[in-house]
């Protein structure tokens, strides 16, 4: 299948994607999907959002994996996220790198989290600012910054609010879906 895909056309996806001019699919939109009532936000707003439901996600050709958000490329359906992280080796042949993301934390090594079978790298970085990095200050501004310079910087304490949130609802987000959601 990755055969069809040519360096070409992934720098041409890639130069419309940067210029919104490729049409990222939402499988809840195509399937319309209802929202539901979540709350009223702090300004009296209701927040209207859309329930969980993997069962009308499509299948990735690239990485086997279920996308609620995809993109088409000659035919081939893969995750935005994924049309930066196809690699070509030596001989030509395409490969998909592994999801990963970046721990900034100031005056610290930056740590590199990487995608395992069953969370995506900004899952697990978020667990791990959560159960590992504790002797962090609650107070210290951090980064997250995945492949394709999307940044997600906030205190520890907030970003470990977002792993609970994550968590309560079983989600496995990448950091571009999350940011969506914001």
């Amino acid at each position: 299948m990755l055969t069809l895909l040519t360096l070409e056309s992934i720098k041409v996806a890639k130069t419309l994607t940067k210029q919104g001019k490729l049409k990222i699919h939402d499988r809840y939109i195509e399937t319309n999907q209802p929202k539901v009532e979540k709350g009223i936000s702090y300004t009296g707003e209701l927040i209207l959002s859309y329930n969980y439901n993997p069962d009308v996600f499509i299948k990735s050709d690239i990485s086997g994996k279920l996308c609620r958000y995809y993109i088409q490329i000659n035919n081939i359906t893969m995750h935005p996220d994924e049309l930066y992280r196809i690699k070509t080796d030596k001989t030509g042949n395409i490969k998909l790198d592994q999801d990963k993301v970046k721990i900034i934390i100031p005056g610290e090594r930056t740590k590199t989290v990487k995608e395992d079978k069953n969370n995506t790298a900004f899952t697990r970085a978020i667990d791990e600012l959560r159960y590992r990095l504790t002797y962090i200050s609650k107070e210290t501004i951090i980064t997250i910054e995945d492949t394709t310079g999307n940044k997600l910087t906030n205190t520890r304490e907030k970003l470990c609010k977002i792993a609970q949130q994550i968590n309560f609802y079983g989600k496995n987000y990448t950091l571009s879906e999350y940011l969506k959601t914001l």
